[in-house]
């Protein structure tokens, strides 16, 4: 258990709900540390972000489109993600 109450569903605004309700379809629940997450509204879009770029990065890499491997890979030194890191996502 959490030092931290997570928010409920009762307790969360439009935002927040909308996000538990995509995470609550891909894998059944909402984790715990999302709940607590979920008092800074920025950092739950954050992470929302990021994980749907590391999805579409994955797919791409699937699929082995090079022009889109290409602009993910400098879309990605352009955020300030190293060459390391990016190799990195393959085995993720």
């Amino acid at each position: 258990m959490a030092r931290i109450e997570g928010i409920g569903d009762k307790q969360a605004n439009l935002f927040t709900r909308a996000i538990y309700g995509a995470v609550r379809r891909k894998i059944g629940r909402v984790p715990e540390p999302m709940r607590i997450t979920a008092y800074q509204s920025r950092l739950l879009a954050a992470l929302g972000g990021m994980e749907m770029a590391q999805e579409a990065m994955r797919t791409v890499e699937l699929i082995g489109c090079p022009f889109r491997i290409d602009i993910g890979s400098a879309v990605g030194r352009k955020a300030g993600v190293s060459e390391a890191k990016q190799m990195g996502l393959v085995g993720f």
